[in-house]
Order: structure tokens, then sequence, then C-alpha cells
């Protein structure tokens, strides 16, 4: 997971265990909508045959930084040695030196390791945010805007534009 049962409620300053399974199922919503926005894994895993679409030279993994790139091939059998790409690992971008990769439609197979070994503290804080506002608008289900005291919150807007840009920043565009 992005980050920890136990680090999020220290952030929430939540000391009982009674909303453990509630910060829980929140934590991993808020890590999917993270990663869905994202379009890419951020815990580091292994990948294998990770398909990819040819015609180019370039292809990029999908959960990067990558650690360890261990294959790359076509479906016709061509395999790919090192001295034919290069790697920039922390975007994820495999560049063969000449040529293109076999054209068509997931052609191109990798298996690798990638993601982040240490999750970004950013990344962290943001889900936090995310899990803390939904823990408190559980409350409010249906409520467009809600008044408590003298202050007004306004649910539609609760992703804030540091929000968004985090999300920008680890953001995989789709080449």
């Amino acid at each position: 997971m992005i980050t920890t049962l136990d680090k999020t409620k220290s952030y929430l300053g939540i000391s009982t265990t009674s909303y453990d399974d509630l910060l829980t199922l929140l934590i991993q919503s808020c890590q999917d909508y993270v990663e869905n926005s994202c379009n890419r894994k951020f815990e580091q895993a292994t990948y294998t045959d990770e398909e990819h679409n040819g015609g180019t030279n370039e292809i990029q993994a999908r959960n990067y930084p990558i650690e360890n790139l261990t294959k790359v091939e076509d479906v016709d059998g061509t395999t790919y040695e090192a001295e034919d790409y290069t790697v920039n690992k922390r975007n994820g971008c495999i560049l063969l030196k000449s040529g293109t990769f076999l054209d068509g439609f997931s052609t191109i197979k990798i298996s690798y390791t990638g993601g982040y070994s240490t999750i970004p503290n950013d990344l962290q804080l943001l889900v936090w945010k995310l899990v803390g506002l939904m823990f408190e608008q559980r409350k409010s289900q249906g409520k467009g805007t809600e008044r408590v005291n003298s202050s007004e919150i306004i649910w539609d807007k609760v992703i804030t534009d540091t929000d968004r840009a985090t999300l920008r920043k680890y953001k995989r565009i789709l080449i």
C-alpha cells in the first residue's frame, strides 16, 4: 500500500482502533483513486510479460521507476539484448538504439521490477488527506455544501490545486 494504517491514523490524530476497518478500506480506495488518476501503480513489484504496442523505437513501462529490466522480446520470439536499447529507469522509457520494435498491437513484452521501494512523501500525504476528507464526509453523504459553526465546506471541491499538482507530477502520459 502507498501508506500504512498507523501512519494514516497518526496524520488524522486517531488513537482508537474503532475505525481501523473503515480506515483500511478508505486507504485502499484512495490509493486506487490516485493510481487510476496517474495510470500506474506505485508500490514496487515484479511485472512479467507486460504487453506494449510496437512500431516505434520507444516503449514505456507502466509502473516506473524501473529497478531492474529482465526481458524485452517481441511476439515473433526476438529477444532484445541489453546492448540493443537504453533504459531511463526514472521514467520507465526503453529506447532502441536502432530500428523500431515489431509493429502491431501488443507485440512487445517486457519483464521488470518497477515502482517505488519507498513511496514518496507527497504521495503518502495526498492519500492521508483524501482518507481524512472521506472519513469526515461519510457523515455528510449526499450534501454538496455543509455549514459547521461559521465555516462552510464545499464537498465538490475537496481536491485542492496542490493535490491536483501532485497527481500531475506522477501521472503516466499514455504514448
